[in-house]
C-alpha cells in the first residue's frame, strides 16, 4: 500500500502507477456529477472537464450573499448506477480517477482497464470530511438537470483519504475480500450444519 498525493488533472500520467490498495489524496479540480449528468455529457461536450477527476456525488448547496456556493454536504453515490455510462464518459473525457463508493460493475472495471482510470472510495457518511476539503465551488454546469443532478466543478485540497479499490490492471479489492469472505462463511457453514 502506498499513500500518494496528487495535483489533478496535472499527475494524470502518474495515475498507471497506481494500484488497487493504495491510498490517495488529491488536489485540484474536480467534476461532480451522477447518472443523469453522465448522460448530458455523452451528448454535450464539456470540455472543461477533460481528464478532471470525477466524484459520483448528489451535494446540498446554498447560495452565499455573494452570488457565489457552499456545499453543506457531499458524501459519495453508489457508483454502481453509473456503471456502463463510465466507459464512454472515460473515452470522451479523458478521466483517470473516479471517486464513489461501492466499486464498479465488470462495465466499468473494462472502462478502468481500456482507458487506464482507477477507481477510488471515499468513506460512505463522511460528508463532512468531504465537504471540509473544499477550497471553493468554482462553477455549476447543466443546470437544467436540476440542484442535485447538475455538474459542479470544485476546487479542493487534499481530498480524501481515497481507498483505491479497483484498477487498471483488474485488481478489485471488492471482490477479493467478497470471495475470502464467503469461502469463510462456507466453511463455518460446513462445519456447524
Amino acid at each position: 500500500m502506498t499513500e500518494l498525493r496528487l495535483n489533478v488533472p496535472t499527475d494524470n500520467n502518474k495515475v498507471d502507477r497506481v494500484r488497487a490498495g493504495d491510498i490517495l489524496y488529491v488536489t485540484g479540480d474536480i467534476t461532480i456529477a451522477r447518472d443523469q449528468a453522465h448522460k448530458k455529457l455523452l451528448d454535450t461536450f464539456v470540455p472543461e472537464l477533460t481528464g478532471l477527476p470525477i466524484f459520483h456525488c448528489g451535494p446540498i448547496a446554498k447560495k452565499t450573499g455573494d452570488g457565489g456556493w457552499k456545499i453543506v454536504a457531499g458524501g459519495p453515490t453508489t457508483s454502481t448506477r453509473m456503471d456502463w455510462l463510465t466507459p464512454p464518459i472515460l473515452e470522451r473525457y479523458h478521466n483517470k480517477i473516479i471517486i464513489g463508493k461501492g466499486g464498479l460493475g465488470e462495465v466499468g472495471k473494462k472502462g478502468l482497464a481500456t482507458f487506464g482510470a482507477i477507481y477510488s472510495e471515499f468513506t460512505g457518511g463522511a460528508s463532512a470530511l468531504a465537504v471540509s476539503k473544499i477550497v471553493r465551488v468554482k462553477k455549476r454546469l447543466l443546470e437544467d438537470l436540476g440542484p442535485t443532478e447538475l455538474v459542479w466543478i470544485w476546487e479542493v485540497k487534499d481530498f480524501g483519504p481515497l481507498l483505491v479499490t479497483q484498477d487498471h490492471q483488474g485488481n478489485d479489492i471488492k471482490k477479493l475480500v467478497t470471495t475470502q469472505a464467503t469461502a469463510k462463511l462456507e466453511t463455518i457453514v460446513k462445519t456447524y450444519a
